[in-house]
Formats: C-alpha cells, sequence, structure tokens
C-alpha cells in the first residue's frame, strides 16, 4: 500500500521536474489533486504536506520562479522509487 506522504512526495517531484512555462496542464492537474488530498485528510497529513514543500513549490509556480526548486528536487530524488 503506497502512503499519503510517498503519493505527495512523487507529484511535487513531478510537479517540478515537468516545468514548461508554455504547457501548464501538467501542474494544473497535479495542483488540483494535490488540493483534494489536502481537503480530504486530517491536520497532521495536512501539516507534512506543508512541511515536504507544497505551499512553496505552488507559489514559485505562479510567480514562474522554479529555480530555488532544483534543490528540493535534489532533497526528494534519494526517497522516491
Amino acid at each position: 500500500m503506497v502512503s499519503y506522504e510517498d503519493v505527495v512526495r512523487l507529484l511535487l517531484k513531478i510537479l517540478t521536474m515537468t516545468y514548461e512555462p508554455n504547457d501548464n496542464f501538467i501542474q494544473y492537474i497535479i495542483v488540483s489533486i494535490l488540493n483534494s488530498l489536502a481537503c480530504q485528510v486530517d491536520y497532521s497529513e495536512k501539516q507534512m504536506l506543508g512541511d515536504l514543500g507544497a505551499v512553496q513549490v505552488i507559489a514559485h509556480l505562479c510567480t514562474g520562479d522554479m529555480i530555488p526548486l532544483y534543490r528540493l528536487t535534489h532533497y526528494m530524488s534519494s526517497e522516491l522509487v
């Protein structure tokens, strides 16, 4: 069984790796999934979502500043299969 944290980490990794300013369909879908996940869980999972950097990733997507996210991608890459 896949844990909530694994799903969030995977979605954030895909979100940071598929950044394309002119084609944002994938980003839109992933942000929608993350939003749906955040709405369906308790406080501890919502806190974990924030601790994993989801808010920062989405904020960077909104501003178009994806440079700092390479550090987040490097941090998460060792923990994903």
